[in-house]
């Protein structure tokens, strides 16, 4: 996952930061772990890369809509799809007759958090 969002000037995108390469990798690995721990069936994923955003997108046969757990540092899993929404601006869920497409929409423009706590803008 680094390769295509750390070699997006070549794609005529200026160099991502770092941590949005990080960032994608999670949300990217996490994802396509629910949706092949959950289907049996073929699943798939694409990425889209803007100026503003990358969107991770993971779609797969399943017609139920992921619950999130309730953190608990006990448990052994059932982490991800907390720490896909921690690292996303949005996360989409779309169901379909035929199974669900997930979406992840990463920031591209790096973010900067106040003293208050607020996220601002560059």
């Amino acid at each position: 996952m680094h390769a295509p969002v750390a070699h997006a000037p070549r794609t005529g995108h200026p160099k991502a930061p770092s941590t949005l390469a990080m960032d994608a990798e999670l949300a990217a690995s996490e994802l396509v772990t629910n949706a092949i721990r959950h289907t049996r069936d073929p699943c798939g994923r694409a990425l889209w890369l803007s100026g503003e955003e990358l969107t991770i997108t993971v779609w797969d046969s399943s017609t139920e809509k992921p619950k999130p757990k309730k953190a608990d540092p006990r448990r052994i899993g059932g982490h991800g799809l907390h720490l896909v929404v921690t690292v996303s601006k949005k996360v989409v869920v779309a169901l379909r007759a035929t199974g669900k497409r997930i979406t992840a929409h990463l920031s591209v423009v790096p973010q900067h958090t106040s003293s208050l706590g607020r996220t601002i803008g560059p």
